[in-house]
């Protein structure tokens, strides 16, 4: 269940970073260094909270099982 967790939230990150990515593509030119470091913490950011949020789920049903 641990990997499943943890796969899970690596794909929300992957997913948050080509949303992120998709977001800015109709800008013009490249994207600063700011706004490539401001969506991979948000990309990261969500990859936790998707992490302990499926942990506590978790928790919460082998407390009540």
């Amino acid at each position: 269940m641990k990997i499943a967790i943890i796969l899970v939230s690596i794909l929300s990150m992957a997913l948050a970073i080509g949303w992120h990515l998709r977001k800015h593509n109709g800008t013009p030119g490249r994207l600063s260094f700011r706004q490539k470091l401001n969506i991979v913490m948000t990309s990261l950011v969500t990859g936790i909270v998707v992490y302990f949020g499926l942990l506590l789920v978790a928790l919460a049903w082998m407390a009540l099982r």
